[in-house]
Order: structure tokens, then sequence, then C-alpha cells
């Protein structure tokens, strides 16, 4: 389970399919967890990455993950909804420029500390 979770694609699936239940859970309100888990995403890979050995493949394989998130939650959003999130995914704008700064920032943490984790 630690591997899973030290794992950005492991990360980013186990947010999804949390994420997933919420909007099974409430399907008129599918923009809540869709921001929620890309929230999540942004602040707890780039904490994870910033402890772990290997930053630069850890933060790549970040990058890969979050943008096949940010894909997956929107289409699936919009297939339980029943329409496309439209214009109300303007919210998700946040996460999308935060989440380089967070990376830049636990790059930095990770200069200064060196890695904490072990593989």
């Amino acid at each position: 389970m630690k591997r899973l979770l030290l794992n950005p694609f492991g990360q980013a699936a186990t947010i999804y399919l949390v994420a997933l239940a919420a909007m099974f859970a409430y399907p008129k309100g599918v923009l809540l967890p869709v921001l929620g888990a890309i929230c999540v995403y942004s602040i707890g890979t780039a904490v994870v990455n910033a402890l772990r050995p290997r930053w630069w493949l850890h933060t790549a394989m970040s990058l890969v993950a979050w943008l096949l998130l940010f894909v997956l939650l929107n289409a699936t959003g919009g297939a339980i909804q029943g329409k496309p999130i439209g214009e109300d995914a303007m919210v998700l704008l946040m996460p999308m420029m935060v989440f380089p700064l967070l990376l830049i920032a636990s790059g930095i943490y990770r200069r200064i500390h060196g890695p904490t984790l072990k593989d």
C-alpha cells in the first residue's frame, strides 16, 4: 500500500476512485469532487516528491499523472452529469496555475533539505 501511495500514478488512481465515488453519490454537483481531487493531488504529490529520492523522475511522472487525472475527471464528471462541465470548469484554472509553483517549491525544499523517504 505504501508503494502505491508513493507512486504518482498510484496517487492519481486512488484520488480518482475517491472522486468517482463522490461524483456518483451526488451527480448534480460533480464539479466539487473534481475540483477537490485536482487540488488534493496537486498538493499531495508535490509534498511527496519533495521528500523522495529522484525528484526529477517523480516530478515528470507527476506531471503526466496530473494531466491524465485532469482529463479523466472532467470526462467522467461530464458523463455522470449527463452534459459537459463546460464553463463551470473555469474554477479548475486555479489548481492548474498552482501545480507548477508547488512542484518548483518542492524542488527547492528538496534541494535544501534532501530526500527523507526511502524508495
